[in-house]
């Protein structure tokens, strides 16, 4: 009893899209260290933390976006 297994051919679109879309939450993420780690040790994350409002809507746009 075994079952076959259908292959779907992947488009690279839809794998980029879900890069973007990781890669854009997972710096929302990381923008609260910010908060914590002093700007004389590492200024990526203050930096992050700056771009925190174009990141929310990025992800709010992928949300709109995956919903339909």
């Amino acid at each position: 009893m075994t079952k076959d297994i259908e292959f779907r051919p992947v488009s690279i679109s839809g794998v980029l899209i879900r890069i973007v879309i990781i890669l854009v939450a997972t710096l929302a993420s990381l923008s609260f260290l910010a908060l914590l780690i002093s700007p004389q040790t590492t200024v990526i994350f203050q930096w992050i933390g700056v771009l925190l409002p174009a990141l929310i809507c990025g992800n709010f746009l992928f949300f709109y976006y995956r919903i339909i």
